[in-house]
């Protein structure tokens, strides 16, 4: 899409004001013979954005640009549910690069350098691989670019190796905003600045281990119920977006393994898992079946996924765990009972 926009564009410039010449004319002929290898085309529209997916352009030196801003992709990246980008460097210059002109002119056979109108400058940014992946693999993201108070809608994404030129007039701040799922995230394509939404850079996450429950199935000797939690605090979550303001989604898996020959049991979340902090408490929610260790040998650990709504600021989280269940050993109901519940506590911690 963006090699269609560009060479559209280029069309128009070079057709614009000429008129071709009759090649039966000598004239002609000795006018095409000495034609300078660059005419200058109209300039481009105030407005004017070109985006090149390519992957031609290792940077922007090597193009024939002065050298410009080079940037940390680290810090001058946004990502968001659907999308992720870096920004590797830019640089304003009076007029396209030769090699560039020449790449997306080239189906057109036309050489005309571009140039914006008196006043303006074409700002040139180049992206690279984004440091953090996609929190989601859909799409639904948009795009545009922001020069002042003028928003410009992008017609190709912008990707590991995009190529972006843009009209603006000298000076003027310009930024590139992406808006995703009602949330909006913008770099500053002169500085590199991020302006990125809180709770994604970092992501915080905790792990919790040696909890569970010892329970003593009627006829049989005492078993334990072990069982483990992974956190993970983020403002967006699939399925459930974004969290409300001022806090986050507190995601939590439970593994666990029942270290009993044949016993199997189905685990009330609701009112055995309890999670608290500071301003914070919440219950597990539905039915966690775990077979026993013996069937589970042959498949993958049973887990147990929930999301629960928490402060944005969350860093400690008490694990509590009173095991209420139902137990079945070959389709019939086991009684037992519990020796003891364990719980526990984790320290979310940055992740990124």
């Amino acid at each position: 899409m963006g090699n269609r926009i560009w060479s559209a564009g280029l069309l128009v410039l070079a057709l614009a004001g000429c008129s071709a010449p009759d090649p039966a004319s000598p004239a002609a002929a000795r006018k095409e013979a000495s034609a300078s290898p660059s005419p200058s085309a109209g300039p481009l529209a105030d407005d004017y954005v070109g985006v090149l997916n390519d992957h031609y352009v290792a940077d922007l030196s090597s193009s024939g640009a002065p050298k410009g801003a080079a940037f940390d992709p680290n810090a001058a990246s946004i990502r968001g549910p659907h999308y992720a980008v870096a920004l590797a460097e830019s640089v304003a210059v009076a007029e396209l690069p030769s090699i560039v002109t020449t790449r997306i002119t080239s189906e057109h056979g036309s050489r005309a350098t571009l140039r914006p109108n008196p006043g303006h400058e074409l700002l040139l940014a180049r992206f690279t691989k984004a440091p953090l992946s996609p929190m989601s693999d859909s799409k639904g993201s948009t795009q545009e670019v922001v020069v002042g108070d003028q928003r410009r809608p992008l017609a190709g994404a912008i990707a590991d190796g995009t190529l972006l030129a843009v009209s603006v007039p000298q000076g003027a701040p310009v930024s590139l905003q992406i808006t995703d799922d009602g949330r909006a995230q913008s770099i500053d394509l002169r500085t590199g600045a991020a302006g990125r939404v809180d709770g994604l850079y970092p992501r915080y996450g905790a792990h919790a281990d040696t909890m569970g429950s010892w329970i003593t199935p009627a006829g049989s000797d005492m078993i334990p119920l072990g069982i483990s939690l992974d956190f993970e605090l983020t403002p967006w979550v699939e399925g459930s977006g974004w969290a409300p303001a001022g806090q986050a989604w507190l995601s939590y898996e439970v593994d666990a393994v029942l270290y009993g020959d044949g016993i199997d049991c189905d685990i009330d979340m609701g009112r055995t898992l309890s999670l608290s902090g500071a301003g914070f408490k919440a219950s597990g929610a539905g039915t966690f079946t775990v077979p026993s260790y013996v069937a589970s040998l042959t498949t993958n650990t049973p887990t147990h996924t929930g999301v629960v709504a928490a402060p944005a600021n969350l860093r400690s989280v008490s694990i509590g765990w009173s095991l209420h269940a139902g137990c079945s050993k070959g389709g019939a109901a086991v009684k037992f009972s519990i020796r003891s519940n364990a719980g526990g506590s984790a320290n979310l911690k940055a992740e990124d």
